[in-house]
């Protein structure tokens, strides 16, 4: 991957980025998860596996964004929109990975019993 540009790590240092991750983070930050599954679906056609996407790919888009909130360049609500992007994006991968995994059984029927003016809190 090379060094489009330079964000700090947190403990003094700097780390270098690509522009596509900025790219994806900024998706991120925006809320667009289609776009952002547009992109990682082009990582799955190029042949990347599921190792290269989390870690060369998602998780420095990640640490992307975090860089921005510790810099106060996005609210904390951004920083969170991304995470819930990130995380959609995570659970339809491993739908499309291994489909088996998100099907759950059924477990059958629950009963639930109250006593008759109680609350349960």
């Amino acid at each position: 991957m090379s060094c489009d540009i330079s964000i700090t790590d947190g403990k003094g240092g700097c780390r270098c980025i690509n522009m596509g991750i900025e790219q994806l983070a900024e998706q991120m930050i925006g809320g667009r998860t289609e776009e952002c599954w547009a992109s990682l679906m082009e990582q799955v056609e190029s042949g990347r596996n599921s190792l290269y996407i989390y870690e060369q790919w998602l998780a420095p888009a990640m640490r992307y964004v975090g860089s921005l909130w510790e810099q106060n360049l996005i609210t904390v609500a951004y920083e969170h929109l991304a995470s819930c992007v990130c995380d959609i994006l995570l659970t339809r991968y491993a739908g499309l990975v291994k489909p088996d995994v998100i099907e759950t059984p059924s477990l059958g029927d629950a009963g639930f019993f109250f006593i008759t003016g109680t609350w349960m809190t």
